[in-house]
């Protein structure tokens, strides 16, 4: 989610935190100015320096720490950056949880380390719990770390085997803890809070935060990405030769060398440097439109930024039906090949265009509950419905673009005779695109007056008409929805979208 559409979801109290992770107000401005502020600031608010400094880890408290981390990581985790506060909480307890299962005896997380190195760690560590890690015993202990060796993740188990991860006893945070420390990265503008979410309390992080929030955990990939891209480009001989170059036991199924190399902690550019420049550049060449040229480290970075700007669909959005197409619906619009190829929403790009018109069919059908309209022959918008009046009608057509549309001449020309040569006449035109230009409202204005029948032309982001979708019920309650919501002109925003929902139901 954008950070200018999570603001929309947020009132004021969880508005000022944010504003006030960055600067100081001598008067709290009221909610919606508070959102202007934010959206405007959003450049500075995500520079990865400045989110490094709100979070400041290196002078945070190690139990704290430990939580912050696994709050971020859970979010990045997901798809959308966002979860339900109480899943938030269960996946945290989760992620602790499984550390202590790792340290445990019979697992093999540890067993491929240095032994020498785990013995100087852990008695070094375990002279540090006694009073408690200090922040310097803190930045001694990653600095023997580094010598020696050893993971963060190697820290947390050797911790639990001493019988105190996260905390003493070996006890996860509680409830109360975790809704703490949700509250404290709020206050540090690296988690929003989206208590008006029509899906209930979210907490999430926007898309533009994400990259910032990743360097400062030293976050390269999800592990479930991470895991995806070593079953998807590496083979059993290259695998064996990461796990070779890592000191870690090299048999087994594929299955079982890649859980070994995520069970020693292995980065991806570490596992993707043990291969040799050739086999990279073969792997760059598998994905879509990624730069095959370049230094080893450069395809080993083209190679992370393809799978880190992936968005998994989950079981039930990958089913082989509309609601897919109407899932990804701001993907098809911007023609995302990335996204859409290796979730197998499309097999060839001539597939975008049908995907985004059926995506849209199912979006007015089935989550604003319109009729279709039939429409003859083959020369006509892509879909369209009745006016509550009877008297005229409601189109609409598709344009896929990467890039903001622009309204060629030969389009106007088409949306032009659609509108002249309708049955019956035709209230409104919507264009749905990934953006538009200001070329493009122009012509809009120059449509509707050269129509002959005093059409409005709105021009609507894919990504809104989702929005409209997904939220008219909660302001029309049992109502059903209105189609003159969608009469406008020019941009048709969220704004102004949610101006007309107000004025027809509130």
């Amino acid at each position: 989610m954008k950070l200018q559409d999570a603001v929309e979801y947020m009132s004021s109290r969880y508005l000022w935190r944010i504003l006030g992770s960055y600067r100081t107000e001598s008067r709290k401005p009221d909610e919606e100015k508070t959102r202007e502020i934010l959206v405007h600031d959003t450049p500075s608010l995500v520079d990865p320096a400045n989110v490094g400094q709100r979070l400041d880890l290196a002078r945070t408290n190690p139990d704290n720490r430990i939580l912050y981390r696994f709050l971020i990581e859970a979010l990045l985790e997901e798809r959308e950056h966002q979860l339900e506060e109480g899943e938030l909480l269960d996946r945290v307890q989760a992620k602790e949880q499984a550390i202590i299962e790792e340290a445990g005896q019979g697992s093999e997380a540890l067993q491929y380390k240095d032994a020498d190195s785990l013995r100087v760690y852990r008695t070094v560590l375990e002279a540090a719990l006694e009073g408690g890690i200090s922040l310097d015993q803190g930045r001694l202990l990653a600095q023997l770390r580094q010598t020696l060796g050893l993971t963060l993740r190697d820290h947390y188990r050797l911790q639990a085997q001493l019988n105190a991860f996260p905390k003493a006893g070996n006890g996860v945070h509680t409830d109360a803890e975790i809704e703490q420390g949700i509250k404290e990265l709020q206050i540090k503008g690296c988690v929003f809070y989206a208590n008006n979410h029509p899906d209930g309390m979210q907490c999430l992080v926007p898309e533009e935060l994400a990259p910032g929030l990743k360097q400062s955990i030293g976050l390269e990939l999800p592990r479930s990405v991470f895991e995806r891209m070593l079953t998807e480009q590496l083979n059993k001989d290259q695998l064996y030769t990461i796990l070779k170059a890592g000191g870690v036991p090299t048999s087994g199924s594929k299955e079982e060398q890649i859980a070994r190399v995520l069970m020693a902690d292995l980065q991806p550019s570490e596992a993707l440097d043990a291969l040799t420049n050739a086999e990279l550049g073969d792997i760059c060449r598998n994905l879509h439109q990624v730069r095959v040229s370049g230094t080893k480290e450069q395809r080993i970075t083209n190679i992370i930024g393809y799978y880190d700007e992936l968005r998994i669909l989950s079981d039930e959005e990958a089913t082989n039906d509309r609601a897919r197409f109407y899932g990804v619906l701001a993907w098809l619009a911007e023609r995302n090949r990335d996204n859409l190829y290796i979730n197998k929403v499309i097999t060839k790009d001539r597939e975008i265009e049908g995907a985004f018109e059926e995506g849209t069919r199912y979006l007015v059908t089935e989550k604003l509950g319109v009729s279709l309209i039939d429409m003859a022959g083959s020369k006509h918008a892509d879909g369209g419905f009745t006016h509550p009046s009877g008297q005229s009608i409601f189109l609409w057509d598709n344009k896929s673009k990467e890039g903001p549309y622009d309204f060629p001449e030969n389009e106007y020309d088409q949306f032009k005779h659609y509108i002249q040569n309708a049955e019956r006449r035709v209230t409104a035109f919507l264009v749905v695109v990934p953006d538009y230009t200001e070329e493009a409202l122009a012509k809009a204005t120059r449509l509707k007056s050269e129509s002959g029948t005093d059409t409005d032309v709105g021009l609507i982001r894919a990504a809104d008409l989702k929005w409209l979708a997904e939220n008219w019920s909660h302001y029309a309650g049992n109502r059903s929805f209105n189609p003159d919501v969608l009469n406008l002109h020019g941009g048709v925003d969220r704004v102004r979208l949610e101006n007309q929902l107000k004025a027809f139901y509130c």
